[in-house]
This record gives structure tokens, C-alpha cells and sequence, in this order.
């Protein structure tokens, strides 16, 4: 709302500039006889501090034109200053954007620990599901990459107070894409002593890490690797499948 109040300013900053540029110009035509497209290119030229082209002639000429040179330069310092605060802004809301809890009243929703790749499509999934869900990231380049929408915790998911600070006592479920398998082992083991009631599920990098994250509580455990060579298999047998029928 704030920005929208920002850029409103903006607009009315602009347009007060354009229609006394334009009132400027009629005047100014009127007082040195000349035409209304030079004043205007003289007027414009003033408001922006750049100075016209050419000298104006009469006494009332001059002292309007520095009415027009302050005035301008004050419709366009605004204009600047209202910019730089709606992208100060806008950066200070990316930096600290993760470094507070997340709302009271949020419940029944699933914890995504990790947005990288595997992240990012699990939320996407989500959000398309309707569900509701918090990210934590330890990263600022992808907490900025999370979409505005979804609630996100910068800092570490293996730290007992970030997975707190995501209410993880009222949470549904909970799913570790960490960077390796010891992390997603250590972040289930210290989930289901927070909560014993999640549903936890990961992804495993080796196959022998999956019966490890079975026995630290993961319900479900998947292989990417697996999983897509599978489907890509399935998609080619289907495919071929379907030429076959046509040629029948």
C-alpha cells in the first residue's frame, strides 16, 4: 500500500510538471510574441534547470522565467526524492523480508526447508495445491526469490529457533531440501523432536542414505534421480505407444 501511495505521488508529481509546462508556455508565448511550440521547448527546458536556448526579452519574461526555474526545480527534486525512497524501500523490504516470524494465526501448514531447485518446485506445488506453507533459506539472494505471497525465514533449518520461529509446533508437515544428506538427516531428527506429529518427507542424494532418513522419521523419501528416469521412461513408452495406435 505504501508504494502504491509512492507512486501515486509520482504520477501527480508529473503530471502538476507537464500542466504547468503547458500553462508556462501559453503565458510565455503570450508575453514574448512568439510561438507556443518554442515556449513550450523554453519552459521545459527551464523546469529541468537546463535553461532555454535563448534569452527571453521583456522584464515580466525574466522574472517568470525564474517563477518557472524554481518551480521546476522543486516538481522534479520531488519526483527524485520520491523515487529514491520507493527503491530504498523496496530494498530494505528485500533485506529484512525473512527476518521475523511468521504470522501468529498460521497453522496447518507445511514447513519447506531449502529453496533451491528441488525447493522451488516443491512450493510451487504447493501453491498450486492451495496449501500454506514457510520457507526457510539461509541464503538472501534466494530468499529474495521466493514469491511475495509465501512467508520466508532467513536463517538456518537446522537451528531449533529459526524451525520455531516458523511455528513449527502448529505445523502439517515438513520437507528437508537441504544441500546434502547429513543436513536433511540432522533436520529431521531435530523436527520430530519439536514435533513428533509432522509428516516428514526429503529427498536423498545416495541411495544408501534413504534407509537413514527413514529411521530419523521421514515418511516419505525420494530419489530425484529415480523418480525422473522413471517418468522420463514412462513418457517415451507412452509416446511410442501412441505412434503405434496411429499407424493401426
Amino acid at each position: 500500500m505504501r508504494r502504491i501511495t509512492i507512486l501515486f505521488n509520482v504520477a501527480k508529481a508529473c503530471i502538476i510538471f507537464l500542466s504547468f509546462a503547458v500553462v508556462g508556455a501559453l503565458v510565455l508565448a503570450r508575453v514574448e510574441g512568439v510561438g507556443f511550440q518554442e515556449s513550450l521547448y523554453k519552459v521545459i527546458l527551464l523546469m529541468a534547470t537546463v535553461s532555454a536556448y535563448e534569452p527571453v526579452t521583456t522584464s515580466f519574461g525574466k522574472f517568470f522565467s525564474l517563477f518557472v526555474l524554481a518551480v521546476g526545480m522543486g516538481v522534479i527534486f520531488y519526483i527524485a526524492i520520491s523515487m529514491g525512497r520507493l527503491i530504498i524501500e523496496s530494498d530494505i523490504r528485500n533485506i529484512v523480508r525473512g527476518l521475523y516470524p511468521v504470522k501468529r494465526r498460521l497453522k496447518n501448514h507445511y514447513i519447506v526447508c531449502g529453496f533451491g531447485r528441488f525447493g522451488r518446485n516443491v512450493v510451487e506445488t504447493l501453491l498450486e495445491e492451495k496449501q500454506p506453507c514457510v520457507v526457510i533459506e539461509k541464503d538472501v539472494t534466494k530468499v529474495r526469490a521466493v514469491p511475495p505471497k509465501v512467508e520466508v525465514i532467513q536463517g538456518d533449518a537446522l537451528d531449533e529457533v529459526t524451525l520455531k520461529r516458523a511455528r513449527i509446533d502448529s505445523a502439517k508437515g515438513l520437507i528437508a531440501a537441504l544441500a546434502d544428506d547429513a543436513s536433511d538427516l540432522y533436520l529431521l531428527l531435530t523436527a520430530k523432536e519439536l514435533n513428533p506429529n509432522l509428516i516428514l518427507a526429503t529427498r536423498a542424494y545416495e541411495h544408501a542414505a534413504v534407509s537413514r532418513l527413514r529411521a530419523a522419521g521421514a515418511r516419505i523419501v525420494v530419489l530425484p534421480e529415480v523418480v525422473g528416469g522413471k517418468r522420463l521412461a514412462r513418457l517415451v513408452l507412452d509416446y511410442e505407444k501412441g505412434l503405434r495406435e496411429k499407424v493401426e
